[in-house]
């Protein structure tokens, strides 16, 4: 066989896995495939098919992420994303091989934490992709949205007129991931003063030392 007929041949044994772990966000439990039962179910197929799966990491990147809790308190977080692949290898033919670039994001309050969540997370969904797992958590429209409320919009008078920053009295200048508008109004929300970025991450690690 070659490796689309293995493929298939390990596709039969995972169409009727079910969801075995529990996942929370918000306040709300959700259930899912975790990617140990997939492999569980597979791996024996794998070995006596000969068929290998290579995973490879090309490019990461790593930010900060500052922001306010349900709580009222400030947080960071660490946004760790980029580049990986996965190869599978008819082992028996190791020229029979399928390449298929992927994009990883993890998110946590830990480094470590961030990189193997993003890594471990996308390995999930390659291998339900792989082998087309259908369940109801992928699908936008079981949602559930009833508790949450629309954003609300930015005043018009906030989008065109000219800020200065009560602190360094510099001009607020947009960023590239916020307007004037949104630094002008998340800095009055949490400061009781219009701020610019600058100083807004300035008063920000203060109070993280502070702590």
């Amino acid at each position: 066989m070659n490796l689309h007929e293995k493929m298939v041949e390990i596709r039969k044994l995972v169409k009727a896995l079910k969801k075995d772990a529990v996942g929370k966000t918000g306040f709300k439990d959700y259930p899912y495939i975790s990617t140990d039962n997939i492999l569980e179910n597979i791996m024996d197929k794998m070995n006596e098919l000969k068929v290998l799966l290579v995973p490879s990491l090309s490019e990461c990147s790593l930010r900060e992420f500052n922001y306010i809790n349900s709580a009222g308190k400030e947080k960071v977080d660490f946004i760790t994303q980029g580049m990986m692949g996965f190869t599978w290898v008819n082992a028996e033919d190791p020229k029979d091989r399928e390449y298929a670039p992927w994009y990883f994001f993890g998110q946590q309050d830990e480094v470590s934490k961030s990189l193997g969540s993003g890594l471990t997370y996308s390995q999930r969904y390659f291998l339900k992709m792989s082998f087309q797992i259908a369940t109801d958590e992928d699908d936008p429209d079981q949602r559930d949205t009833s508790g949450k409320q629309p954003q609300k919009p930015i005043p018009q008078e906030l989008t065109n007129k000219v800020y200065h920053c009560e602190d360094c009295g510099l001009e607020v200048k947009d960023t590239a991931k916020k307007t004037i508008a949104e630094i002008v109004e998340g800095s009055q929300k949490y400061y009781k003063k219009i701020l610019c970025q600058s100083c807004v991450s300035k008063r920000f690690k203060a109070s993280q030392g502070a702590k």
